[in-house]
This record gives C-alpha cells, structure tokens and sequence, in this order.
C-alpha cells in the first residue's frame, strides 16, 4: 500500500505540471547543503482512500502541503532528512493560519511532511515555512503563494 501511496504522491506532482489550474508542479529551493522539495495542492484532488488513511477531509476547503528535505553530501543522490517545519497560510485579504504538519516515514528511509490548513474562499494563499533539517541549528525560510479555489 504505501508504494501505491508514493506512486499516487508523485503523481500528483506530474498532474500538477499540466494543470496549473488546481496545483503547481513539484517545486524546490536550495538552502547551502539542503534541498527542499515542496508542492501545494487540495484535499479533493486526492483519492479518498488515500485522505482517508491519512485523516484529510477530501474537500475543496482544505489545502494541503507535501515537503521532503534531503541533504546533499559524498553520494551521487542527495540523502532524506527529518526536519522541524512549522508554517503559516496567509490569504491575501484574512488572518494567518497554522499549517499542521505531520512527518511521514517510509520503510526505504524516505521522510516526507504532509501539512494541512483551511480555505474559505478561492484565494491566494501566501506560505511562510520555516523549515530546521536534523543536526542544524538556524532555520531555513521558504515563502511561496497558491491559489486555491475553495467552494
């Protein structure tokens, strides 16, 4: 199942490539020696088995986050890493929101954040995340926008 999951996850990220519409494509940004992949998108364009088991309401109203830090270092590809995220949702007219994140752990030693928040409203959404990889002290900033759609 949690292969099927990976699979569904990057698929999401060649989806987005072709429909900028509903989500932008798997994005990144280098911090030094880090890597952040990250990309936004809704709740309803998951399956619902896959909200489900992840405890996402399938809906237009919540946005969700995906980010994976990895670590570049002596081999040819960069290492995952765990990482302390915290963030904010902030539409461009309302208040700022928490973003949840929950870490994820695969079996092959693959980390990954799964982050929720609401959306009222079709928006842009402005992201701040603040992003600490394992055995570093100062974080990283990262700020990007989306628009969501809502209902």
């Amino acid at each position: 199942m949690r292969i099927l999951l990976k699979l569904f996850f990057c698929n999401v990220f060649v989806v987005g490539l072709f429909a900028p519409a509903r989500s932008h494509a798997e994005q990144l940004q280098e911090f030094g020696d880090y890597i952040v992949y990250y990309n936004a998108l809704s709740a309803d364009m998951l399956p619902d088995s896959v909200a489900k088991q992840y405890g996402f309401m399938h809906s237009a109203r919540t946005g969700l986050l995906n980010i994976a830090v990895q670590k570049k270092g002596s081999t040819p590809q960069p290492q995952a890493v765990s990482a302390q995220i915290t963030g904010t949702a902030t539409p461009l007219l309302g208040q700022s929101l928490p973003i949840r994140f929950r870490e994820i752990k695969e079996d092959d030693g693959t980390v990954y954040y799964l982050g929720e928040f609401p959306v009222s409203a079709r928006d842009t959404y402005r992201m701040v995340l603040s992003i600490t990889p394992a055995g570093r002290e100062q974080p990283y900033e990262l700020k990007f926008s989306k628009e969501y759609v809502g209902e």
